[in-house]
C-alpha cells in the first residue's frame, strides 16, 4: 500500500536508479575485457599446453573463419576469387596474425561450399588464448571489412573468438 500511496516518488526513484546505473554500464566495454580463457588446470588447458610445447601454435585452437558467401557467384567466377584473396590480403594486415589458408592458396576442395557459392577462409591468430584472441576479433572484423566486395558477395567473421 505503501508503494501505491507514494507511486510518484517510487517512479522518480526507479528513474534515478536506472539512469546512475546506466552511467556506470556504458564504461564497461572499455573495462571488461573478457572471462572466457579456460580454468588453470583443467584437461582442456592441459591438453593446448601440451600441444604449444610440442610445438603446435596456440592460435591454432582460436581460428577465425571467414565465409565468403553470395546467392548467385560460383566460387569459379574471377570476382569470388578476387574477393577471396583480397580478403586473405586484408588479414595478413592484422597484428598478432599468423597463417590465412583458402582453397585459393591451398588447393582444398573441402574449403568450398558445396553449392559452389560459399568458400571458408581459415585465419590463425598468434595469440596464446581465448581472451587474447576476442580482442583481436575487432581487429579482424576491421580487416575484412576494409575489403570492398562486388555488391553481390558477402563476408561473414565467425569462430570460438567472435561468437564469445
Amino acid at each position: 500500500s505503501w508503494v501505491l500511496r507514494h507511486r510518484g516518488a517510487v517512479s522518480i526513484g526507479w528513474v534515478a536508479l536506472i539512469g546512475v546505473s546506466g552511467m556506470g554500464a556504458m564504461r564497461l566495454p572499455g573495462v571488461l575485457t573478457g572471462a572466457s580463457d579456460g580454468v588453470p588446470g583443467s584437461r582442456s588447458v592441459e591438453t593446448i599446453e601440451h600441444a604449444v610445447t610440442g610445438g603446435i601454435p596456440a592460435g591454432t585452437f582460436f581460428p577465425f573463419l571467414v565465409l565468403l558467401t553470395s546467392d548467385h557467384v560460383d566460387v569459379r567466377d574471377a570476382r569470388f576469387q578476387a574477393a577471396a584473396q583480397a580478403i586473405e590480403e586484408g588479414l595478413h594486415t592484422v597484428s598478432g596474425g599468423g597463417a590465412v589458408r583458402s582453397y585459393w592458396n591451398t588447393g582444398r576442395v573441402d574449403l568450398l561450399g558445396r553449392d559452389r557459392r560459399t568458400a571458408l577462409i581459415l585465419f590463425r591468430s598468434n595469440v596464446e588464448s581465448l581472451n587474447k584472441a576476442e580482442v583481436l576479433t575487432r581487429n579482424v572484423r576491421s580487416a575484412v571489412r576494409r575489403v570492398r566486395l562486388p555488391d553481390d558477395l558477402r563476408a561473414l567473421v565467425t569462430g570460438t573468438a567472435p561468437m564469445s
